[in-house]
C-alpha cells in the first residue's frame, strides 16, 4: 500500500533542482569579472633581462585583486560543477581566460617566446612565470650579487636611489632561495677580478661547470684557482713569449718619446 512518500520525494527533488537551476541562472555563484580599468601603459612589460618581476608582480596583484580575479592565479581555485551550475561554470571559464589575457598583455614579445601564452589555466600560467623569474639557480644568484656589487652612487644620483638598486638585487637573490657562504665567496672573487676579464671569465666557467655537474665550486676551489693563476703569471713573467717581449719593447720606446 502506498503512503504517498514515494511520490513526494521525487517531486521535492525536482523542486530543489529547479530552484538551484533558477538561482544559477539569475544569480550565479561566480560573477563575470573584468580588468578593463587597468592597463599596461604605466609599467614596462615583463622581461627577465629587465629584472622587473617584483614591480610587475605587484602591479598584477593590485590589478587582479581590485577586480576580484587574483584567486584565479592560485592552484586551489577550481571551477564549479558544470552539471549543477552551468552559468557559474561558464563565468569561471571566462574569468580564467581574461586573467590569462591580462598576463599575456603584460609580457614582452621575448618573454612570450619563452613562456608561451595560455588561453586557459591562469594558475598554471602564473606558476610558469613565477618559476622563471624566481628560481634561476645559483648562477643567476651569482650574477645578481655581481650586479649589486657593481652599483655606484653617481654624482647626479641620490644615495637612497643607488642603495635601492643594490637592495633590489639582494632581495631578488633572496627570493630565489638560500645563499651559502660559497656563493658570497664566488661573487667577491669574480668582482675582484673585474680588471682581469680573462681570469674572470675562466673562473665563471669553472663555477658554472661545478653547478652543472652537481659539484659546487667552493672556497677551497677558488683558492686553488687563484694559486694556479698566480703560478701561471710568474711563469709568463719569467719566460716571456716573443709577442710579450715585443710589446714590452714598444712600451719602453713609447716612454722614451
Amino acid at each position: 500500500m502506498s503512503t504517498g512518500k514515494e511520490l513526494h520525494e521525487p517531486l521535492e527533488l525536482r523542486n530543489n533542482v529547479s530552484e538551484s537551476a533558477l538561482a544559477d541562472f539569475y544569480n550565479p555563484s561566480v560573477p563575470l569579472l573584468c580588468t578593463s580599468q587597468w592597463d599596461w601603459s604605466r609599467i614596462k612589460p615583463l622581461e627577465k633581462s629587465r629584472g622587473n618581476w617584483k614591480e610587475w608582480r605587484h602591479y598584477v596583484f593590485c590589478a587582479l585583486s581590485h577586480n576580484g580575479l587574483w584567486d584565479y592565479t592560485r592552484p586551489d581555485c577550481t571551477p564549479p560543477n558544470p552539471a549543477i551550475e552551468p552559468c557559474a561554470h561558464a563565468h569561471w571559464v571566462q574569468n580564467d581566460r581574461r586573467v590569462c589575457a591580462f598576463l599575456c598583455a603584460g609580457s614582452s614579445a621575448y618573454e612570450m617566446q619563452v613562456v608561451v601564452p595560455r588561453e586557459r589555466g591562469a594558475a598554471e600560467y602564473w606558476r610558469l612565470l613565477k618559476e622563471r623569474h624566481t628560481k634561476g639557480g645559483p648562477m643567476e644568484q651569482l650574477y645578481l650579487l655581481l650586479d649589486a656589487l657593481a652599483v655606484r652612487a653617481e654624482n647626479e644620483e641620490s644615495y637612497p636611489a643607488a642603495l635601492a638598486k643594490g637592495f633590489d638585487y639582494v632581495d631578488r637573490v633572496s627570493d630565489m632561495g638560500p645563499v651559502d657562504t660559497d656563493l658570497f665567496k664566488q661573487a667577491i672573487t669574480v668582482h675582484m677580478l673585474r680588471e682581469r676579464p680573462y681570469d674572470q671569465f675562466a673562473l665563471l666557467e669553472d663555477i658554472r661547470r661545478g653547478y652543472d655537474t652537481n659539484a659546487p665550486f667552493t672556497g677551497e676551489h677558488i683558492m686553488r684557482f687563484a694559486e694556479d693563476r698566480d703560478q701561471y703569471r710568474r711563469l709568463r713573467a719569467a719566460h716571456p713569449t716573443s709577442s710579450t717581449t715585443a710589446k714590452n719593447r714598444r712600451r719602453r720606446a713609447a716612454r722614451r718619446r
